[in-house]
């Protein structure tokens, strides 16, 4: 075996760009910051971003400048959004200071109803019945249909 020489191959060493799948995304963090001041969902950001949403979250599990961007453009957000209301409230928008009332103070609408059966008579219920009972009576009623 002394003619022959050894065949080598070069294994290109593979990048996240080359193989299966999708190339990679470029997701700029103060993109994504300003759209979560907007309060964008992250579907809503991987279409923006043209990706999946899967790969926003996974983005931002794995690079830290990029949660702090997401948890900081959502705070503020909310924060903006607060006072806006509160804004609104002091202008004396009568919707805006219900909706608060309701939040903060806990002001809730209470309607009580009162439900009866047929005639006025309590609702009968098919638990705590005779199934005799129970089967009879739907029959009635399924006679008038």
């Amino acid at each position: 075996m002394a003619g022959k020489t050894k065949k080598t191959t070069r294994v290109k060493k593979k990048t996240k760009s080359d193989g299966p799948g999708r190339p990679p995304v470029a997701i700029d963090p103060a993109q994504l910051k300003q759209m979560a001041m907007l309060q964008c969902t992250q579907e809503e950001m991987a279409g923006f971003f043209g990706c999946a949403r899967s790969t926003i979250g996974e983005y931002i599990q794995n690079h830290p400048d990029a949660l702090a961007a997401y948890e900081t453009g959502k705070a503020s957000g909310l924060i903006s959004l607060r006072r806006s209301l509160f804004n609104a409230a002091k202008r004396g928008s009568d919707r805006v200071l219900v909706h608060l009332s309701k939040v903060y103070l806990k002001n809730i609408e209470v309607s009580r109803e009162e439900q009866t059966g047929i005639g006025g008579d309590p609702i009968r219920h098919a638990h705590g019945v005779d199934r005799g009972e129970y089967k009879k009576a739907r029959d009635e009623i399924l006679k008038e249909y």
